[in-house]
């Protein structure tokens, strides 16, 4: 099993709605976004459960994944059409969800 570090992003307070957060994890060449959704979302985390992380990287063929300011997460080429931040899908496979 590969040990990931732990690391912090953002404070949860100073999250807003459907503002995006960009980082790298676990290394610098693995770009992710950090959004708060604003409603509970499986596996979301912070006070009301409406915090998700994903790779902007697909998981089946390492496409990149880009988030939009509708909540949705876009394959920029492949298969995948679009992924709500929420975790609902409209096709194809999204970018992992740490």
């Amino acid at each position: 099993m590969l040990d990931y570090p732990q690391t912090t992003i953002s404070k949860a307070a100073d999250l807003k709605v459907g503002q995006p957060v960009s980082f790298t994890y676990p290394d610098a060449s693995s770009p992710c976004t950090l959004v708060k959704t604003g409603r509970q979302t499986h596996g979301g985390v912070g006070p009301d459960g409406d915090i998700v992380a994903y790779s902007n990287l697909c998981t089946h063929m390492g496409c990149p994944v880009s988030y939009s300011s509708e909540g949705w997460f876009h394959r920029l080429s492949g298969h995948v059409r679009k992924v709500r931040a929420a975790g609902n899908q409209s096709g194809g496979c999204p970018g992992s969800r740490y």
